[in-house]
């Protein structure tokens, strides 16, 4: 009788943003076991495949039980008091209640789950090549794909910067820059321009602790690991120029010679070799291995 919500949101969307906050809220107040939370950002999917899953506009939240959509409702306001009445309805259904249920939405539960079976049809017919595309920018959700990709730097064959934005959904300069990160991502897409592989994290899926040890405290905040260390870190809370810097930065850094970074490394020594050991404890904490991305138990 467990619940799957799922939040269909848009990062240039600002209501997107203000819904995230209430939506977390909720999540730490379930019992995963009995509703979990997910959420889905659009742009990975096309405006036909939303509009045959009955999504008209963002945010908007869909509920599933037992592979049946149970629920689909635009929210923007009142997401929480929307949310909790929809979940509370749903969890004093008898069996009774849903086979009624069910009878009277029948043909909207089928749409949905043409829908959906449409999509893995297509995801299903994707050749190798399309499914291992490497995305403009990769989102990072826990440590462990945050330590796969620092290390993913260290291939000697790809010679592959990795660039890291953490940002908050609390933060509004964070909003504003995503769209701009999104657009540097584009232009070093193209491996002519620059070896680097742009990915972002929203930071409430880190602790403070691990927030302090990498040295990051205001957002959004950027770094930088080339050969697993890190290369740069800094914060540009002033949206104006976010991009002016990121930029410049990335130009800097892919500009060095063999000799620069010799010095680069020399004269930052001690700031490397903090965020280093602290990486190291994070590996040893979650029994990581770079060669996999599998945690022992």
């Amino acid at each position: 009788n467990s619940l799957i919500v799922v939040l269909f949101f848009a990062h240039y969307c600002k209501m997107c943003h203000q819904a995230n906050i209430p939506y977390k809220k909720m999540a730490y107040s379930f019992d995963p076991q009995e509703v979990q939370f997910t959420r889905l950002e659009t742009s990975v999917m096309t405006s036909q495949q939303l509009r045959n899953l009955g999504i008209s506009r963002v945010p908007f939240l869909q509920l599933y039980r037992n592979g049946i959509c149970v629920a689909s409702f635009s929210t923007r306001w009142r997401l929480e008091k929307q949310l909790r009445e929809t979940l509370q309805a749903c969890q004093d259904r008898s069996v009774s209640d849903w086979v009624a249920f069910c009878n009277q939405f029948d043909n909207e539960i089928e749409m949905n789950k043409k829908a959906r079976q449409r999509l893995r049809a297509e995801a299903s017919n994707l050749t190798p090549k399309e499914n291992e595309e490497r995305p403009l920018v990769r989102t990072l959700t826990t440590e462990l794909q945050l330590l796969q990709a620092i290390d993913d730097s260290s291939n000697p064959t790809s010679n592959t910067m990795t660039v890291v934005m953490f940002h908050s959904h609390f933060e509004q300069s964070s909003y504003r820059a995503q769209h701009q990160y999104r657009k540097i991502a584009e232009y070093y897409f193209d491996e002519t321009v620059g070896n680097f592989s742009m990915t972002r994290m929203e930071v409430s899926v880190l602790s403070d602790d691990t927030l302090q040890g990498l040295g990051i405290q205001k957002f959004p905040h950027i770094q930088v690991y080339k050969d697993g260390k890190c290369a740069a870190s800094f914060s540009i809370p002033q949206s104006f120029v976010f991009s002016k810097i990121v930029h410049n930065s990335l130009c800097s850094i892919q500009d060095r010679t063999v000799s620069q970074w010799q010095d680069f490394w020399a004269l930052h020594k001690k700031d490397v070799a903090t965020i280093g050991e602290f990486l190291d404890d994070i590996r040893q904490r979650t029994k990581y291995h770079p060669s996999s991305m599998e945690m022992s138990a």
